[in-house]
């Protein structure tokens, strides 16, 4: 069994939220559908993914196409990248830095700087 350090256990939890968010809309469509209780994405969403049973993360995992902490577009993304020469990938670097850099000046703005799931609704403060 792979140790796992603390940094990739928060972005193996801020990959399920936000593939739960691309996939489904929102954590409780994503509960309902999975048949988990809300309770438990939201506090494996805001605590991290120590408390959460291995068969339930294991079913989460499957569910939104994860493997190795990394979803599949992302895999697919890689696989696009490698053939590149380096025109190409210096290219494809910038555009991405700067619509990363985009989106979180854009979260920035709204206060949205970590996953915290409101009582009322499914989305981040």
């Amino acid at each position: 069994m792979e140790v796992w350090e603390q940094e990739d256990i928060d972005f193996l939890t801020k990959t399920i939220y936000r593939e739960i968010r691309r996939q489904f809309k929102s954590v409780r469509n994503f509960s309902t559908e999975m048949d988990i209780p809300y309770s438990t994405l939201s506090n494996m969403l805001t605590r991290g993914i120590k408390g959460v049973g291995y068969s339930t993360i294991e079913r989460i995992l499957s569910e939104l196409d994860i493997k190795s902490g990394v979803p599949s577009w992302a895999r697919d993304l890689a696989k696009r990248f490698e053939p590149l020469d380096d025109t190409g990938r210096e290219y494809v670097y910038k555009v991405l830095t700067r619509e990363a850099e985009r989106c979180e000046e854009e979260m920035a703005k709204k206060g949205k700087y970590a996953i915290h799931l409101d009582e009322d609704e499914d989305e981040v403060i």
